[in-house]
């Protein structure tokens, strides 16, 4: 969003060119009200089409806008129920020249809880129709956070749900699949009942991609999960599943309903002037890189054991601000050819001040920033030629 035109915010949308030089940017919005832009696609006519929400007074409403490929708004509407409505994903549907937006309303349970939403609505912006997903009984949250459109013409939407078999228990990660219709075909949510994952715990979806590998036809998925971590934290998850899918998923038979969307007119566009900056990229990882802070599920953990790189451990230097010296501590897991450099702002060396191998361990450098301006500067530490980490510090004179 931005807050060039109202100190609430709009909806910014902006089109650079494939060398990143800005080629026009709009605001979108309503005088007063809070609107924040969620996802973009470009339709089979060229057009870029998005989906985000307003705040209205004591309610919110999802918002599609469509705009031309030059930047022109052509059209912007409000779409919702009686109650807060919230979009998350969208994708263009040609074969019926159609939007289909996926995310969670609270306009159909009547308990004030989120129930799934998916919807289309036409391409000249006029009618808007779809389908809610909710637990059979119970006071539950059902919610949409990634939506693809399969090699099928189908549309899998993936989230979670909560309390959805089990009373009490936190959000569990939920598939649904509709036709191109936008009828029913199935859902699926976490296996409660087995040993791969956890009742209570809270799992979400946060991703999800369409897999055909080896004459296997499925989906796979990444989210956060509390299930594995046996100290209650947040883990990655990955996961690969299809309609077939048993041993760790559990299908699920859920209350479906048609609904029509009221529309209304929204909105006013606005120019926005992008200024175009340079910034120094502090890590670049190269393609086949994997970086991974801890060991994934399988290997022991243990009570109080930090999970660190094998290599090293860098602190933040102390003080931060400081005026003149710093103190830089790290820990080497082994002995290596260790570069501790300071960079300004501009990426040019203001001083190197170790280069040379040392023993594992901890060790402490102190840069005394005699001779520099105030400003922004940048630690990095290499192992080997192998970057290991850049860190932010201020000096104030």
């Amino acid at each position: 969003n931005t807050f060039n035109h109202d100190a609430r915010g709009d909806i910014l949308v902006a089109k650079f060119s494939s060398g990143g030089t800005p080629m026009w940017a709009i605001a979108i919005g309503d005088s007063g009200a809070r609107d924040i832009g969620r996802a973009i696609t470009q339709d089979s006519n060229g057009d870029y089409v998005i989906v985000g929400y307003t705040d209205s007074p004591g309610n919110r409403d999802i918002v599609v806008a469509r705009i031309s490929n030059s930047g022109a708004l052509l059209a912007s509407i409000r779409v919702g129920s009686s109650r807060e409505d919230y979009p998350w994903e969208i994708v263009d549907n040609p074969e019926d020249s159609s939007y289909v937006i996926s995310g969670w309303t609270r306009g159909f349970s009547g308990t004030g809880k989120a129930d799934l939403l998916i919807f289309k609505i036409n391409y000249h912006l006029t009618f808007a129709w779809g389908k809610v997903l909710r637990a059979p009984v119970g006071t539950n949250s059902e919610a949409s956070t990634s939506l693809i459109k399969t090699t099928t013409g189908d549309f899998m939407v993936a989230g979670f749900a909560e309390n959805f078999t089990t009373p009490g228990s936190d959000t569990d990660v939920l598939f649904a699949q509709f036709g191109n219709d936008l009828g029913f075909r199935w859902a699926k949510i976490w296996n409660e009942y087995s040993s791969c994952f956890t009742p209570d715990k809270l799992d979400e979806v946060a991703a999800i991609t369409e897999v055909q590998n080896n004459g296997w036809h499925g989906f796979a998925a990444t989210g956060r999960s509390k299930s594995i971590n046996p100290y209650s934290k947040e883990d990655i998850f990955i996961t690969s599943f299809n309609e077939n899918s048993k041993t760790c998923f559990q299908d699920i038979e859920p209350t479906i309903m048609d609904t029509t969307l009221a529309i209304s007119d929204y909105g006013w566009a606005k120019p926005v002037e992008l200024i175009q900056d340079s910034v120094m990229a502090l890590r670049v990882f190269p393609e086949d890189s994997l970086i991974c802070p801890c060991a994934p599920t399988g290997v022991d953990w243990k009570e109080g054991e930090e999970q660190y790189p094998d290599e090293f451990d860098i602190m933040d230097n102390y003080p931060n601000p400081f005026n003149p010296t710093t103190t830089i501590n790290y820990t080497l897991r082994k002995s290596g050819n260790v570069k501790l450099t300071i960079y300004n702002s501009l990426g040019q060396v203001v001083a190197t001040l170790v280069d040379k191998f040392q023993s594992g361990g901890t060790h402490q450098v102190t840069w005394a920033a005699k001779n520099q301006p105030s400003g922004v500067y940048f630690y990095q530490l290499k192992f080997e030629r192998e970057l290991l980490a850049t860190k932010k510090m201020l000096l104030i004179r």
